[in-house]
């Protein structure tokens, strides 16, 4: 029992060993990349971004150069690298996250400097009127030219909140979703209406009831001629199949039909 219990002891020690042993060291060089990206952020690019926050720099004052312009600015002008894109969103995403914790009060320590694959991210925690946040910075993995690739100023929520805004959200798409429902299923009823309304005749008005009498009656007439006509004619063709047959009278024989001879 001794045995089996000091076999278990040893094993999780070289667990425990392992474990600790797992995480690779960074090579001299990376550290001093991540010390530079560090410095850059805390002493450079949170407070030239928090300039524009508190009024010391007004952000439309960049309006006037394109992004390759602004990156030569931002670099001649607050002493760090920068892509003039990035730079532009990161001060447009730092003016309005100012803005939802009540403005950024202080600066505290970095929580995160890694690097992760061409990146070097550095978290800086911000404190705020109303509530803290936290500041991502990405920097381009480069000792010589780390460039700013992006900032980001993210308010922190609590759990209540975070939880208050998904309910949120579930309502809003649930909502979204029945509403597209309801007006899907009127479009389809609305495939059997049409063809009802359709069929249903227009009632003529009365410039219409005026032309359909005038036409009745034209063609009404011209029945009318066409009868007159056979009637003169009937009475010709009696006429001379009397006198061919050497009678003075028709009484004999009736003209019922008259039809065009085939030449």
């Amino acid at each position: 029992m001794k045995k089996t219990k000091g076999l278990l002891l040893a094993l999780l020690c070289v667990l425990g060993l392992s474990a600790c042993g797992s995480k690779e060291a960074i090579s001299e060089n990376e550290q001093q990349v991540l010390n530079n990206a560090t410095m850059i952020a805390t002493q450079y690019v949170v407070p030239t971004l928090t300039y524009f926050t508190d009024g010391t720099i007004d952000k439309s004052q960049l309006d006037i150069y394109t992004n390759d312009a602004l990156g030569i600015v931002v670099e001649s002008a607050f002493q760090f690298p920068a892509n003039g894109y990035a730079f532009r969103t990161a001060v447009d995403n730092f003016v309005s996250g100012a803005e939802e914790i009540g403005g950024i009060t202080s600066v505290g320590d970095v929580t995160k400097a890694e690097i992760n694959g061409t990146d070097v991210i550095v978290d800086i925690q911000i404190f705020g009127g109303t509530r803290n946040a936290e500041v991502e910075v990405i920097l381009a993995n480069d000792i010589v030219t780390p460039t700013l690739k992006s900032a980001s100023l993210n308010p922190q929520y609590s759990m209540g909140e975070k939880m208050k805004k998904a309910a949120l959200n579930t309502v809003i798409g649930m909502g979204t979703v029945f509403i597209m429902l309801i007006i899907i299923a009127f479009i389809i009823s609305l495939f059997t209406t049409i063809p009802k309304l359709l069929s249903k005749k227009k009632a003529p008005t009365e410039t219409e009831k005026a032309i359909d009498s005038a036409v009745a009656q034209i063609e009404a007439n011209e029945v009318t001629e066409a009868a007159s006509d056979d009637s003169e004619l009937i009475a010709v063709i009696a006429a001379a199949i009397a006198a061919y047959e050497g009678s003075t009278t028709t009484d004999g024989f009736v003209v019922r039909s008259i039809k065009k001879a085939k030449r």
